[in-house]
């Protein structure tokens, strides 16, 4: 199997765990304040991580610890608009709209960072953006207030987040690279819980149970998946697979909370899968024809042809040199 493909395999995976994460959070909720939930998961899940790949950080450049703090401001920042932006909307047209990240990784991604999206691409974009759209119908109006605002710009924080991932991998352990950014994003979250709650004098064994399986199942996991699958393939193709979350959490909380999914939800469902199978392959099941580069392998080959044109240049010069020995051996034999 590729690394394409294991790498399409890991992020799915982690979209699976990014499913139960509703559910999860929902019961935990109720134990702990919001932000203080968040950050107290994201330090469970950096320190599971530490244990593992904390050897790998000394490693890690200037440039990986950059990417990696513009990464954990884009996780916090998602975390906390997302969290402000439920007070104004209600839940279901508050995941359509954190779901603008689908369309905004694409933009992002060819403006930033000047890459092309292919034809493939661009049709499992919309088609998952549609799909998105069935599945959260409910409730949907097309009115704009501060809460629509609030939630887009949580969309632009998560698709910011999708993109700074790709750079912090680069050259770089994706263990060590995850727990930078868990650690990170868990100090940044106690500025809004210091700020907004008050301090629990009191968690309960089931809610502290509750905060250690998110922390491990839906942080330091998910996130180390992501950064080892964003690894091989392009934040573009990333972001549709992302898409699939709705569809996990709708099944967990199904199986869970005994929730029900819609026919519409459905069909949404099955256009989203439909998406991220056309987005790796063609009709006849086998790899599709464009196949993306990361920035790893674009500089193997950049590499690859700097020492071919270094090789060319010391030919031409070696070339030069004889020629002008020649002529100098010429002149001498003509005095």
């Amino acid at each position: 199997m590729s690394k394409s493909n294991r790498a399409y395999l890991l992020i799915i995976f982690a979209c699976v765990l990014w499913g139960a994460s509703p559910t999860i959070s929902y019961i935990a909720l109720n134990e702990i304040p919001n932000f203080y939930f968040v950050s107290l998961r994201f330090f469970i899940g950096s320190l599971m991580l530490f244990v593992i790949f904390g050897k790998n950080i000394k490693k890690m450049n200037l440039q990986n610890y950059k990417a990696c703090i513009f990464t954990a401001l884009f996780l916090c920042s998602g975390f906390v608009l997302e969290t402000y932006g439920y007070r104004y909307i209600i839940p279901m047209k508050a995941a359509f709209l954190v779901s603008f990240d689908t369309i905004l990784i694409p933009i992002f991604y060819a403006f930033l960072l000047k890459k092309k999206i292919t034809n493939k691409e661009g049709i499992s974009i919309g088609l998952a953006f549609f799909g998105l759209l069935l599945i959260n119908h409910n409730g949907l109006s097309l009115e704009f207030n501060f809460g629509n605002l609030i939630l887009i710009l949580a969309a632009m924080c998560y698709a910011g987040q999708i993109i700074t991932v790709s750079k912090a991998v680069n050259r770089a352990d994706p263990g060590a690279v995850t727990t930078i950014i868990l650690t990170f994003t868990a100090l940044f979250s106690l500025v809004p819980a210091v700020f907004f709650e008050d301090i629990p004098r009191r968690i309960s064994p089931y809610g502290l149970t509750m905060a250690v399986v998110s922390g491990i199942f839906c942080a330091g996991l998910p996130y180390f998946l992501q950064a080892k699958g964003q690894k091989y393939i392009n934040p573009v193709r990333a972001g549709v697979l992302f898409s699939t979350i709705p569809i996990f959490s709708m099944i967990i909380s199904g199986m869970a909370l005994k929730n029900s999914m819609s026919l519409i939800a459905i069909v949404g469902s099955i256009i989203i899968i439909f998406a991220v199978v056309n987005i790796n392959l063609d009709f006849t099941g086998k790899r599709g024809a464009v196949k993306s580069l990361n920035d790893e392998e674009t500089e193997k080959l950049n590499c690859e042809y700097s020492d071919t044109q270094y090789n060319l240049e010391t030919e031409s010069l070696e070339l030069i040199d004889a020629s002008n020995i020649k002529g100098e051996g010429e002149e001498v034999l003509l005095k």
